[in-house]
């Protein structure tokens, strides 16, 4: 697959000597980092899997001894460690950042009988959506200072925070989603984070205290940002990405956006999955159908009058459970799959920047 980042001049344009671009993808199973620092090829940069904070705060909680459980931090995702606090056989105090990892409805949480304190001394677990001081010192071991770090590009899912009485797939699909029919234009600069997203509200917080100097910013939903770094911009694709929690697909005509459809990995299945397609382009499915099978639904930003299932250039997947669709050219962005949040976080970037023609992408 030709991705046009193979030739890096045009990121060297947005930085000066000495710094650098940080993008991380924050998954449910892994945290995927790339590093661009100027000069470099972005084969030759730093290029990192790591095990997600959620799995390492799932061994915590296993591992913790005694009756009471204490836990601070930022808000963060909430699986799979969220199952051990609601099962957890004794008192469980968390501060007020930490429970909206749960549940953003804190009164829903207290009915499974924690406590929320305003704070908490000596933690034994410190919640954080990404490996912060992990990071540092990675950078500083491999010769990066973090003052120099001049992006910091992140992506997570966030399902947002309906008012009351609306269901939080509908809220998700309608307004995380939105309206625009461009991957890029959901890149937001942390002035434009809306209080409707906590997750992203506090990812962003957190980026700013511990790179006080980075000059900007950046949140994205992590299934748009996936999808951009996987997509050929010069064809009309259907892309899925299949992760370690969630599914997505979607379908493109060169920069527009058709429909995005999504699902829970666990209730994958290639078969339904493609009769799920087929009833899209037919007409037939519906949002209500696929939240009614466990998935997240369905959102339309063009009409699909006159386009047939199967009629498009290719149908391609990546995502550590990309296996699961036989049928499907698998791609590598930059030759890693796991690099493709990171490098849809730049291509967001050098969009929201103008080089447009140079990403193949029309004005």
């Amino acid at each position: 697959m030709n991705l046009p980042l193979a030739d890096v001049q045009v990121l060297d344009e947005l930085l000066d000597d000495d710094e650098y671009i940080i993008a991380i993808d924050v998954g449910k199973g892994t945290e995927d980092v790339l590093v661009y620092k100027r000069g470099q090829s972005l084969q030759n940069s730093i290029q990192l899997v790591l095990p997600s904070m959620t799995q390492l705060v799932y061994q915590k909680i296993l591992a913790h001894k005694g009756k009471t459980l204490k836990i601070s931090g930022d808000l963060m995702a909430g699986e799979p460690w969220h199952k051990l606090v609601y099962q957890w056989n004794g008192t469980v105090l968390m501060t007020k950042n930490a429970a909206m990892s749960l549940k953003y409805d804190l009164q829903r949480v207290q009915s499974h009988g924690i406590r929320i304190v305003p704070d908490l001394e000596n933690a034994d677990i410190v919640l954080n959506d990404v490996g912060w001081a992990r990071l540092k010192s990675l950078l500083v071991h491999c010769g990066l200072s973090p003052s120099n770090a001049k992006f910091l590009l992140l992506c997570a899912q966030e399902h947002g925070d309906p008012p009351k009485g609306e269901n939080v797939k509908d809220f998700r699909m309608n307004k995380i989603w939105g309206d625009g029919d461009t991957l890029h234009s959901r890149l937001l600069s942390e002035e434009r984070v809306p209080t409707y997203a906590p997750r992203f509200v506090s990812l962003v917080k957190a980026a700013r205290r511990e790179f006080p100097k980075t000059k900007a910013i950046h949140v994205m939903d992590s299934a748009a940002a996936v999808l951009l770094g996987a997509m050929d911009p010069t064809k009309d694709e259907l892309v899925v990405n299949i992760g370690n929690g969630h599914v997505s697909a979607m379908h493109h005509a060169k920069e527009r956006l058709l429909y995005v459809y999504e699902g829970h990995t666990g209730r994958f299945n290639e078969k339904s999955f493609l009769k799920d397609l087929n009833s899209i382009y037919e007409g037939t499915l519906t949002h209500e159908d696929v939240v009614a099978k466990g998935g997240h639904g369905l959102r339309f930003f063009h009409d699909l009058a006159g386009l047939e299932f199967g009629k498009w250039d290719q149908l391609i997947a990546l995502g550590p459970n990309r296996h699961k669709v036989n049928t499907a050219k698998y791609v590598h962005p930059m030759g890693n799959m796991m690099m493709a949040g990171p490098i849809g976080l730049f291509r967001a970037l050098l969009l929201q920047h103008g080089f447009h023609e140079y990403l193949n992408y029309s004005k």
